[in-house]
């Protein structure tokens, strides 16, 4: 790791330590004792992760990703907006039993998680309806302890093998790119012809730019997304920790993103008292 960044460094340590503990532990007993190295709490626990643009992931843009997702993958984008869970639990560690979808307790359970923990989150109507069109196209719903979500061929999904996750995830990016492109020209040619060139080039330079956005997305930006979401939306810390199945609300923090009007306005709205009436009060003194 000479040479690394902090944070790289610390990541290859989180590895190589559990592996070393899974050594250590019976009935293994491997090591007698787990070697002790430096840590940078710094950069294991960050005050925010990499920049990611979340909050310039508008509903527009999601919902033009969502139109270009093949069936199967289109319901697990809708669930992990709606939880923030990880691939690996959306794909691994749910069951077509662990999803109730009854009006006003539309719920997903999530076994497999990376803390160990068994994870309840209420889903979005949205992502519910999603899910029931889902189940319409996936059929086989006989095996209750069944995955609830299978590869475009009908196959569960093998561990290990996120590749195949990948795959449709890159597609859907490609023909959502395209679609982006294609209605930016059709409205740019229209402002031409209306003799605006001005607004045209505003159209192409808005639709790469979301073209960029749509290429650097990957499904754990809406983890980060749900976060960042929550907590602006005005929800507590713990609910967005059982939401999203955080232990650490160091965690949680870490996937925000401070936005200067947003705080702004979070202070004006703090009840302090009508500032019109203390300007009067010094006016009549």
């Amino acid at each position: 790791m000479e040479g690394r960044k902090a944070s790289t460094r610390e990541r290859y340590l989180n590895t190589i330590l559990a592996f070393l503990s899974w050594c250590a532990a019976r009935p293994r007993g491997y090591l007698e004792q787990i070697p002790a190295f430096d840590r940078d709490k710094k950069a294991r626990n960050p005050n925010t992760r990499a920049r990611r643009r979340v909050a310039d992931i508008s509903p527009e843009l999601l919902q033009i990703m969502l139109d270009h997702a093949a069936p199967h993958l289109r319901a697990q984008i809708a669930v992990e907006l709606s939880t923030g869970g990880r691939v690996s639990s959306v794909l691994h560690g749910c069951r077509l039993c662990d999803v109730i979808l009854a009006e006003g307790r539309e719920q997903i359970t999530f076994h497999d998680t990376k803390n160990g923990d068994m994870v309840t989150a209420a889903l979005h109507p949205r992502a519910a309806e999603e899910l029931r069109s889902y189940l319409a196209f996936r059929g086989n719903l006989h095996d209750r302890e069944g995955a609830l979500f299978l590869t475009g061929q009908g196959k569960p999904y093998a561990p290990g093998r996120g590749t195949q996750n990948k795959t449709a995830f890159n597609a859907m990016k490609r023909r959502a790119i395209k679609a982006i492109g294609k209605e930016a020209a059709d409205k740019a040619r229209a402002l031409h012809a209306a003799k605006n060139i001005i607004a045209a080039k505003e159209v192409i330079a808005a639709a790469r730019d979301h073209q960029r956005l749509v290429g650097q997305i990957t499904q754990h930006w809406f983890r980060h997304l749900l976060a960042d979401r929550l907590l602006k939306s005005g929800a507590d810390i713990r609910t967005v920790m059982a939401q999203g199945g955080w232990r650490d609300p160091k965690s949680v923090m870490g996937y925000t993103r401070d936005v200067e009007a947003h705080r702004r306005q979070m202070v004006r709205d703090l009840p302090l008292g009508d500032c019109s009436r203390s300007s009067k009060d010094e006016e009549s003194a």
